[in-house]
């Protein structure tokens, strides 16, 4: 998980934010140094530490391992939560994940120094160097800055939005973890719906973006010039081919949980919650489909209700089911606790999100729930 974070000067390569994490304790320990150069030198050599690199023979063993599940539905479940778990956040640069997860081992991504751009349509300076005008050059290095921040500023959002779609698969990893080992002890179509929409939710905004940056879909969010120069750029690759790894990681289970959903519910379809229900369980990934929003945010809702009903009586792991229900309210509406900044390359947000999430307590995490509880009510009426 190979994330950069911008330290004064220095890029740093992470896979934690500097925050709990060990790697973020030894990198403290180094930015107490008063010399920049041997700091840089130290951060430097990080990159060789075990920490940092994914083990990517761990990776094929362990899924491998995952592929001798005999449960289908179980089996995508563990394939994409590992993936998940290994790859919630990803920055700028995002090689070494894709190649730690990419199946096609002969067809690795070179590894680059973050920033460095092999695009061959960069503005290159011809003239031999007697011939060089000083004013030319400061023009050219100009434009150069300009439309390297015009192709960082997109990948930016587009690594924003792909960030936003794996926290949404995340708490539904949470919900399906949850439910298996019964904490969240709940209806089984109640369950199905929940972990049809969340998934179905997620591929609706990977499709879009796929869509997009494929030119199938108008992009309305940057100038055309500056879209045009960001598709011929190796971040625009990178980040292609990270989403539809993402997909190719997700989807399987999505379909499992499709197959799962119709064969139970049809067995109730006779409740007019389910046969509202019946008219978004297909796998159409509709970007502007109102209705699957709607049926969305209610069945949210619904179970986020049935779920705090049950923190009374939950002796086991009643931190993890508030946090589970708290990560499903920011399901409802995740732009409200996630806003993009472009000049959030290495989305340290999300690291610090989680790094935050993962260390509240108990009654933080009541409080939290409560209020939230507190605010919808409210906005019923």
């Amino acid at each position: 998980m190979s994330e950069y974070k911008q330290i004064d000067k220095f890029i740093v390569c992470t896979n934690k934010p500097l925050g709990q994490g060990a790697f973020g304790q030894v990198v403290k320990g180094f930015l107490k140094d008063n010399h920049a150069q041997q700091v840089a030198v130290k951060i430097i050599s990080l990159q060789k530490h075990k920490i940092i690199k994914f083990d990517n023979e761990e990776v094929t063993r362990h899924l491998a391992e995952i592929e001798l599940e005999s449960n289908a539905l179980y089996k995508s479940a563990a394939r994409n939560e590992y993936y998940v778990n290994n790859i919630r956040v990803v920055g700028v640069d995002k090689k070494m994940q894709i190649n730690a997860f990419n199946t096609d081992k002969d067809n690795l991504m070179e590894l680059t120094t973050v920033g460095e751009d092999n695009s061959t349509s960069e503005l290159q300076v011809k003239e031999s160097s007697d011939q060089i005008n000083m004013e030319k050059v400061a023009e050219i290095q100009r434009q150069q800055k300009q439309r390297r921040d015009q192709i960082m500023k997109i990948d930016s959002y587009l690594t924003f939005d792909r960030n936003l779609g794996i926290f949404v698969n995340f708490t539904t990893n949470m919900i399906f973890k949850l439910y298996k080992e019964q904490v969240l002890k709940m209806p089984e179509d109640l369950f199905y719906r929940i972990i049809f929409l969340l998934q179905k939710n997620q591929l609706i905004g990977f499709q879009y973006l796929i869509d997009c940056m494929m030119d199938k879909t108008q992009q309305t969010q940057f100038p055309a010039d500056h879209w045009k120069n960001y598709i011929s750029s190796k971040e625009y690759q990178e980040t292609l081919q990270m989403i539809r790894q993402d997909i190719q990681y997700v989807k399987p289970y999505f379909q499992e949980v499709y197959v799962r959903a119709a064969n139970f519910l049809q067995k109730i379809e006779n409740s007019p919650k389910i046969k509202e229900f019946f008219t978004i369980l297909n796998q159409e990934l509709n970007m502007n489909d109102q209705n699957f929003q709607k049926i969305l945010k209610s069945n949210l809702q619904e179970f986020i209700d049935e779920a705090f009903k049950l923190v009374p009586n939950t002796a086991n792991k009643k931190r993890e089911l508030l946090q589970c229900i708290k990560y499903t309210f920011i399901c409802k509406n995740p732009q409200q606790t996630f806003q993009w900044k472009e000049e959030d390359i290495s989305s340290s947000d999300f690291h610090e999100f989680y790094d935050e999430y993962d260390n509240k307590n108990e009654q933080q995490l009541y409080d939290e729930v409560v209020k939230d509880l507190k605010t919808a009510e409210e906005n019923k009426q």
